[in-house]
């Protein structure tokens, strides 16, 4: 259950190259109230440094308490670029949402 309103689980990825993969793929449930504009986001940290805005992706949550997959075109985003060292993946932006993350890929 998320306690803050900017919940986020990271990911080490140990420096893999981003031209090798051009999707992410989350598959994930969210039980709870949503806020009507939330969404999810996925950050990517590149050689140790900080993660920003400018190295993310938002995408639309579903809101109806079921079990959805997301994929994410990461490889069109400008700043997906070298070598990819931490994913932080910030599923709500919502206190009190249960969260159930079941899958996790990296997609050529």
């Amino acid at each position: 259950v998320t306690t803050s309103a900017d919940p986020a689980l990271n990911v080490d990825l140990g420096g893999i190259r981003a031209a090798e993969y051009s999707k992410i793929e989350i598959t994930m449930q969210l039980k709870g109230t949503l806020s009507p504009s939330g969404g999810g986001q996925i950050f990517w940290s590149t050689g140790g440094a900080a993660m920003s805005e400018a190295t993310s992706i938002r995408f639309l949550l579903e809101q109806d308490g079921q079990m959805h997959t997301y994929t994410l075109d990461v490889g069109t985003h400008s700043r997906w670029r070298g070598r990819i060292s931490t994913l932080r993946i910030d599923p709500c932006d919502t206190t009190e949402v249960e969260v159930a993350i079941t899958g996790f890929k990296l997609l050529h």
